[in-house]
Order: structure tokens, then C-alpha cells, then sequence
């Protein structure tokens, strides 16, 4: 059975903890990504340049977010899953782990590397209403090695 776009989506927020109650609401930001660049190991289905996802950002940089940060996909339509950086911020060298759900309802679990992340602006505010992204991530899609390259932009949740 397929899922649909609204029963994804309201599976990626569960999985990602971004869907806080209005008592404990954090400060996240939508938008969307582009993927510009892959490498190799992501042949065969992983990774395309053009590639794009919705994408959801609760960085704990803002007061109020708590000590992790999350960074959470919604992918073409077929699969979900959230990054999390414990105890740390959304940055280069950091390490995440994630979860996922597939288009057939599959849960699974990855971890990678963050090897490049620029953010603009730099520091963030529960006020900023704009931010653009541009990152590398390793181990996409749940594949050992594949590493995108890609560009998201940003708008405040309210």
C-alpha cells in the first residue's frame, strides 16, 4: 500500500519529535532542498542531482529548542526521515543519527556524517524569518558512502 503525501508527512513529524505541543512549541523552520551534487556510491537509485525534499529545521542553537537539533526530509514523495545531532548544533564534523520510514511503511534506523554545513544567517533568533542552508551529508538515503551535496532555503514556522 502507498502512503500518501499528508499520511508521509504526518509520519516524518512523529518520527522527527518536531511536532511539539503548543505548551512546550519550539522554533523550527520549513522550506525546501535541492540536491546539486552527488558522489559515486550513490548510483543506482540513492541520489540524483535535481533531486529535491521538503525539509523541516529545529536547530537547538535558539533558545527553547532543547540540546539536540533535528533536520528532518520528506523525500520525493517515497520516504522520510529525520537527522539528529544529540547534544549539539547542525554543523560541519558532526555526527547524526536517523530515522525512517519508507513508502511501504518500512522503519529504519542510519548514521552519517554532516561534513559541510554553511547557514545564513549564521546565528539564529526565534525571529529570524529566513535562512538558506548549504550542506553535505554522508550516508543519504540510508546507503554507506553515498554523500549529496545540496542547497535548502528556509521560512519561520509559525
Amino acid at each position: 500500500m502507498k502512503f500518501r503525501l499528508r499520511e508521509l508527512a504526518c509520519a516524518m513529524i512523529a518520527l522527527s519529535g518536531i511536532g511539539a505541543s503548543s505548551a512546550s512549541a519550539k522554533t523550527n523552520w520549513q522550506g525546501e532542498m535541492m540536491i546539486t551534487a552527488v558522489n559515486a556510491a550513490c548510483s543506482g537509485g540513492a541520489a540524483a542531482v535535481g533531486d529535491h525534499a521538503l525539509t523541516t529545521m529545529l536547530p537547538n542553537t535558539v533558545a527553547g529548542n532543547g540540546a539536540d537539533s533535528y533536520i528532518a526530509f520528506h523525500i520525493n514523495r517515497r520516504l522520510a526521515y529525520t537527522l539528529k545531532v544529540t547534544n549539539g548544533p547542525l554543523a560541519a564534523g558532526k555526527a547524526y543519527d536517523a530515522t525512517g520510514i519508507s513508502s511501504g511503511a518500512n522503519i529504519f534506523t542510519f548514521s552519517g556524517r554532516i561534513s559541510k554545513f554553511t547557514m545564513s544567517p549564521s546565528a539564529l533568533t526565534a525571529t529570524t524569518r529566513f535562512v538558506t542552508v548549504s550542506g553535505q551529508i554522508t550516508n543519504w538515503n540510508n546507503v554507506t558512502g553515498c554523500t549529496i551535496t545540496f542547497d535548502a532555503a528556509y521560512v519561520l514556522r509559525r
